[in-house]
C-alpha cells in the first residue's frame, strides 16, 4: 500500500509516496509538514500502517491527529443490493470476468475490496472501515460512478457515516 502525504510546504510536484513494508515505512517524507495522508491498502493492513505513522510522528515530535488520514476504497451503491450487484457484474463482464465463474475465493477477495449493495449495506461497510481509525475516505465508483444518482447516493451514505 501507499501513503501519500501532502503538506502546506509541499507542492504537487513534490508529492512523495512512502511505501510500507510490514510494520515499518521504507521511507518517511514530510511527516513534519504533512497535512493530509491517503492509504491505499487492504483492511488488514490499516492497523499496522496507522501504528507506523503514529510511531514516526512520535519520534519526530509531531501530533498524529494533525494529519487528516483518508483511505482509498471502492464502492458500488444502488437503491437495492440486487441493482448494485448487477451493476458490479456488468462492470466485471465488460472486462471479461463473469461473476458466477470467478469461484468463491476470488468472489470473496472482490467482496473484501468493494463495498457493494444498497445504502444501508454500503453504509455499514464504511462505518466498519472508519472504525479502523482513519478520518475519512477517497472513494472510486468504477462500476456506476457515471450515473449521477449513484454518486449522490454515495454522498448521502458517506455523510451519514461521518
Amino acid at each position: 500500500g501507499l501513503l501519500v502525504v501532502v503538506g502546506e510546504n509541499v507542492s504537487i510536484g513534490q508529492v512523495v509516496c512512502a511505501l510500507y513494508d510490514n510494520d515499518r515505512l521504507e521511507a518517511v517524507v514530510n511527516v513534519l509538514e504533512a497535512d493530509l495522508g491517503n492509504l491505499t491498502c487492504s483492511p488488514e493492513e490499516v492497523p499496522q500502517k496507522l501504528e507506523a505513522l503514529a510511531g514516526h510522528c512520535e519520534r519526530l515530535g509531531r501530533d498524529r491527529s494533525e494529519i487528516t488520514l483518508s483511505w482509498n476504497r471502492v464502492a458500488c451503491v444502488a437503491p437495492t443490493t440486487a441493482e448494485a450487484e448487477a451493476e458490479r457484474n456488468a462492470f466485471l463482464a465488460d472486462r471479461g470476468m463473469v461473476w458466477d465463474d470467478l469461484g468463491e475465493e476470488l468472489q470473496a477477495m472482490v467482496d473484501g475490496m468493494i463495498a457493494c449493495g444498497d445504502a444501508a449495506t454500503v453504509g455499514e461497510q464504511f462505518a466498519e472501515w472508519k472504525a479502523t481509525g482513519v478520518d475519512g475516505f477517497t472513494v472510486s465508483l468504477p462500476a456506476n460512478g457515471h450515473l449521477p444518482e449513484r454518486v449522490a447516493l454515495l454522498g448521502e451514505v458517506l455523510s451519514a457515516v461521518g
